[in-house]
């Protein structure tokens, strides 16, 4: 039987655009809806791209909002901020751009908690934009990327800084600890919009303001010259890079990364 979800408080998930995409879990049943009227929602079928408005109805808690969708390979990039680089930093970075993987152990869903592992001596928040791979790809051109992407999410790309019991640094370790990538519920489809300001929270203080359009490699180069040397697969997640400063977060802490239309990624910590 379809149904129509409604009463969700939207100061939790924050402020949605309507074609926002939210996977929700209810029991034994998991589908997908999309906000409508304000704080309403329908449930949506993708293969038939249409909502259905069924007078039946459901509450929503947030709890009943999983992740967006079983994510593939995830893949980050470092030092993509432009501002105050030198331009020859700027050009050798767009020629040599610092990629590296993550585990999909540190992907953590909304309105949870990750916990500090003991053995860093700091936990840095890295607010970034999440880029969705709909389809099999291999040497896409920067103009063409748009055909490749199914959407945008909210994504805390943690790191973790000087690892105790190692002399070296080490992406995939500091990177890839259980929670280390808390992501948003919404997600948005790709709709031509490709710059994004993120605003970054913690404990309710403005922290940090950043727009996408100050990336070194713009989103859309970052795919095209990933896309040049591995073959990206539905569902994989590139996380896009970040911006200074980065803000460094301790137990009790509550950080919340506001985009507006895509609503808020809230992470607690302890």
């Amino acid at each position: 039987m379809t149904k129509k979800l409604t009463k969700i408080v939207t100061t939790i998930l924050g402020d949605l655009y309507e074609n926002a995409i939210l996977r929700v879990k209810k029991k034994d049943w998991i589908g997908y809806v999309t906000p409508k009227q304000g704080n309403i929602f329908y449930i949506y079928y993708p293969e038939k791209d249409q909502l259905n408005q069924n007078r039946e109805t459901i509450t929503l808690e947030i709890a009943d909002f999983i992740l967006p969708l079983e994510f593939n390979n995830i893949v980050g990039i470092g030092k993509n901020y432009s501002l105050g680089e030198k331009k020859e930093d700027i050009k050798d970075f767009k020629m040599n751009p610092d990629f590296f993987l993550m585990s999909s152990n540190s992907i953590l869903s909304n309105n949870k908690t990750t916990y500090l592992p003991y053995y860093y001596d700091s936990v840095l928040i890295e607010p970034e934009i999440g880029v969705i791979i709909n389809k099999q790809c291999k040497n896409v051109k920067s103009q063409n990327v748009k055909d490749h992407i199914a959407g945008y999410i909210i994504c805390n790309d943690l790191s973790g800084r000087d690892l105790k019991n190692l002399n070296n640094d080490n992406a995939l370790l500091r990177k890839s600890s259980d929670g280390f990538l808390p992501v948003s519920s919404a997600l948005l489809p790709y709709n031509g919009k490709e710059n994004f300001i993120l605003q970054t929270y913690v404990n309710g203080k403005l922290g940090q303001v950043f727009n996408t359009e100050n990336l070194t490699l713009k989103i859309n180069d970052a795919i095209s010259f990933l896309s040049t040397h591995i073959t990206l697969y539905k569902n994989d997640l590139i996380c896009t890079g970040t911006a200074l400063p980065k803000l460094k977060v301790k137990s009790k802490d509550k950080v919340e990364i506001h985009v507006e239309g895509m609503g808020s990624l809230n992470t607690y910590f302890r």
